[in-house]
């Protein structure tokens, strides 16, 4: 009830009840403030450089001095001549982890290179390996170095084993390079997805 008229006493009001004020307004930091000032990030900015393919002449063992390009041979290249080699057997890795004393050997590995080969039928898997033979005899023949190679991998594919636990499926060269110790370091072409005369299988 409200108060009668003309009465002095004022109402009572409850001390317990909360009083709300309101929010006070936030201030912002200003341009000047150097409190608040955040550097940006350094940003540097970077050109992608082409790649180049190398074209420039090198020099292989004591050999004849070729071109980059020359490495590589088409592996549908028809291939009437072979040379008489053998593969190099070698541990699964090399010479990177020693081997233990009852390791056992293969004739190469394949390799997860990708290669820029589109297969008519088949798929086709790279093999990294080692091929031996007699190089410096055959150069003195008049052969160059990559029919030497060419060579080398018919051989090996004319006459590797017919039992399926040997074989190394269709042989293609593709790219090699003479060492000074007189060894192939080659890479060839397969449609042999997991042949067992090669460390790991083809991806």
């Amino acid at each position: 009830m409200g108060r009668p008229k003309g009465s002095k006493n004022k109402t009572k009001t409850d001390s317990s009840s909360v009083k709300l004020e309101a929010p006070k307004a936030i201030k912002l930091a200003s341009k000047n403030d150097s409190a608040m000032k955040v550097k940006p990030p350094k940003i540097t900015k970077r050109t992608r450089t082409p790649v180049i393919s190398n074209t420039e002449t090198e020099t292989v063992d004591d050999g004849p001095v070729y071109t980059y390009q020359d490495n590589y041979v088409n592996p549908f290249e028809d291939i009437s001549h072979s040379f008489e080699c053998l593969f190099e057997e070698t541990y699964e890795w090399g010479n990177v982890i020693a081997p233990k004393s009852d390791a056992k050997k293969l004739l190469g590995n394949y390799s997860s290179c990708r290669v820029p080969v589109k297969p008519v039928s088949k798929t086709l898997y790279p093999i990294v390996a080692y091929i031996k033979a007699d190089v410096e005899s055959l150069r003195s023949q008049g052969y160059k170095d990559r029919d030497i190679y060419a060579g080398c991998v018919n051989y090996l594919n004319r006459n590797q084993s017919k039992s399926k636990l040997k074989k190394f499926g269709n042989l293609m060269p593709y790219y090699f390079k003479i060492l000074a110790s007189g060894k192939i370091s080659a890479m060839f072409l397969t449609d042999e997805k997991k042949s067992k005369m090669f460390w790991g299988e083809g991806e």
